[in-house]
């Protein structure tokens, strides 16, 4: 059901949310680097009032500190709102539940309180999250909001191949390699129009010789066994960066002679960046 809502809001051009906050000033977005993780969310600076992004019923209200139904205690002072299809969306790090607490069904608009400083975030920084309580999965908000102009392409700044033996091998310096595998890192990131701050990538496609060999996608966050998985290709969010903040594109298979290796980068909004390298394979 998830995947068809997805499909259905993207393919319509339709939103279904609004953004919980006036003005958006991303800090940190879905699939993004944290600490030994990855966001699961969007956390939004210079936050004051923070709105119900949709019609629904208040499923609990979350005092900080306390973390009942498996929801992560870094929320801080958090409210949990119920919507059609069985997905939740998150507020956290609120100042405090007064304007909520006597609440039962919220309207899209209804404010739900400020921003505070109770979370494992910065203060005035609101962390807003959607779920799908039924199947246990994060959803990227973006898919879901009203998209937001943006020209800026994603950077690509360096990629390299790391083999077995740990030997780091930068692609826009190596001209050969032994054939075998590799794994694929990259330095990619994001910005917006009005703002700095570096986010996430949207989707992030490698090609060998021509040919799709494997696509990131900053889609869907499902928790499996205590662990974080991205999307559909069950990877471990644990190693999706390493410890420099590199992307982690996979593995990668280098064949006997030229192998011309592409990078793809995409935001949520259509823009795209590629950057390609030639390498032999002996």
């Amino acid at each position: 059901m998830t995947a068809l809502i997805l499909a259905a809001t993207v393919l319509a051009g339709a939103s279904a949310f609004e953004w919980p906050v006036s003005e958006l000033y991303p800090v940190s977005i879905f699939g993004q680097k944290k600490e030994q993780s990855v966001e699961c969310g969007i956390v939004l600076e210079k936050t004051e009032l923070v709105r119900a992004a949709g019609n629904g019923t208040v499923l609990l209200t979350i005092d900080s500190g306390y973390s009942p139904h498996g929801f992560p205690g870094t929320l801080g002072n958090a409210v949990i709102v119920a919507h059609d299809e069985g997905l939740v969306t998150i507020y956290g790090n609120l100042s405090s539940l007064d304007r909520i607490e006597q609440r039962t069904t919220v309207e899209t608009g209804t404010i739900l309180g400020e921003a505070g400083a109770s979370g494992c975030t910065r203060e005035k920084d609101l962390l807003f999250q959607v779920m799908d309580q039924t199947r246990r999965l994060y959803l990227n908000p973006l898919l879901l909001l009203p998209a937001q102009t943006d020209t800026r392409r994603p950077v690509i700044r360096k990629a390299s191949l790391t083999g077995g033996n740990g030997r780091v091998y930068p692609l826009e310096s190596t001209r050969s390699v032994r054939q075998g595998k590799y794994r694929l890192y990259a330095d990619i990131s994001d910005t917006i129009n009005n703002s700095a701050n570096t986010l996430a990538p949207f989707r992030v496609t490698i090609l060998l010789n021509g040919s799709e060999y494997a696509t990131i996608p900053f889609e869907i966050i499902t928790a499996n066994s205590g662990t974080l998985q991205l999307g559909s290709t069950g990877q471990d969010s644990g190693i999706l960066y390493d410890d420099k903040g590199l992307l982690y594109l996979g593995e990668i298979s280098l064949a006997r002679g030229k192998n011309d290796i592409s990078i793809i980068a995409r935001d949520i909004t259509g823009n795209e960046r590629g950057e390609a390298w030639s390498i032999s394979a002996e």
